[in-house]
């Protein structure tokens, strides 16, 4: 089974470098069908709307490296299921497979 996570926000560089650290059988995209969602450098606002249209799926924050411990606080409270704050690819790709389980598959628009 494909597995597809949707990155919002960013550009296409955080795309690409994420794409090349997951498993064969996952996919980025910007759109369509997604096991999880991740959302870069969004506000608390946009991960509350996010997780109101989209509840049953992880949602994955990225942040500055330098981001205050505060600002991760109020992105997992408005309803983040992990924050990272390094936009490493190879950590965002455990981060996905550790908050990804088996869940339904939602359809995802771009924002």
């Amino acid at each position: 089974m494909t597995r597809n996570v949707t990155v919002q926000g960013g550009d296409d560089l955080v795309s690409a470098e994420l794409a090349a650290t997951l498993p064969h059988s996952w996919r980025v995209s910007r759109r369509g069908f997604a096991d999880a969602i991740v959302l870069v450098r969004p506000s608390s606002e946009r991960v509350r709307r996010t997780r109101a249209e989209y509840p049953a799926t992880p949602i994955l924050v990225l942040m500055d490296a330098a981001a205050p411990a505060s600002d991760v606080v109020a992105l997992l409270d408005a309803g983040a299921n992990a924050c990272v704050r390094d936009t490493r690819p190879d950590l965002i790709g455990d981060e996905l497979r550790v908050i990804n389980g088996n869940r339904p598959r939602r359809l995802v628009g771009a924002a």
